[in-house]
């Protein structure tokens, strides 16, 4: 007889996510609660030397359940939000990849100034047209030092409220596909390359295995550029 309500406690224990100190929050799922809101922020810093250098996004695309693109508006409190330097947060829309919006500079994520009071200092909100459920999140940055390799979003319904634990995701230095369902959120990652503090690069087509060599043994090292050769 005590079978049914035991089961009924493992239940509410797997939706609450119960700890020592209480229910936590379910983590962000737009496959499962449908959006209306999502916030996309830094889990962590960039590669650029610079204290005061932004996380720059290019481009966000949503897709719903049934794969059609859903087209978003963007806005923020947290970076660039007028024309000015033409890098406002519409640029991670217009489906343009060499356009993007500018995080805050006065809370600069380098790496070398990073400190864990600034994860979600800078932020992106996006408004969907009304509430649905998500099943792909294409996400595109630059290929350079102000690529984001944390991501994290949170979702809220019409109601604007950001009930749900942030969805925590690593990221390629260019182009990631988040997919959503049942089970939860996954990040699939167009290249697996890291960057080490510091690292600066011109642009995209510049080789970047002499600067790797700042993360890697000697011998490492060698091999990569031999290969590259």
């Amino acid at each position: 007889p005590e079978r049914p309500a035991m089961a009924s406690t493992l239940l509410l224990s797997a939706l609450l996510r119960v700890t020592a100190d209480g229910p936590s929050l379910t983590i962000c799922n737009p496959a499962v609660t449908p959006v209306k809101y999502l916030k996309m922020s830094n889990g962590g810093p960039i590669s650029s030397p610079s204290c005061s250098a932004s996380w720059d996004l290019h481009e966000v695309e949503f897709f719903d359940q049934h794969g059609n693109q859903i087209f978003a508006t963007a806005d923020t409190t947290t970076g660039s939000s007028t024309p000015v330097g033409s890098y406002e947060p519409s640029n991670a829309l217009d489906g343009d990849l060499s356009s993007f919006w500018a995080g805050d500079h006065d809370h600069g994520l380098s790496c070398s100034c990073w400190s864990d009071e600034k994860m979600d200092v800078q932020a992106i909100d996006f408004t969907l047209p009304e509430e649905s459920y998500l099943s792909r999140i294409e996400v595109y940055q630059g290929h350079n030092e102000f690529t984001m390799l944390q991501l994290r979003l949170k979702c809220a319904g019409a109601s604007g409220v950001y009930g749900s634990a942030a969805l925590e995701l690593n990221a390629s230095l260019d182009h990631t596909s988040i997919t959503c369902n049942a089970s939860g959120c996954a990040s699939e990652l167009n290249t697996t390359e890291q960057w080490y503090c510091g690292q600066q690069w011109n642009d995209a087509s510049t080789s970047h295995y002499p600067n790797a060599c700042g993360a890697l043994s000697a011998v490492c090292c060698l091999l990569l550029l031999v290969w590259a050769r």
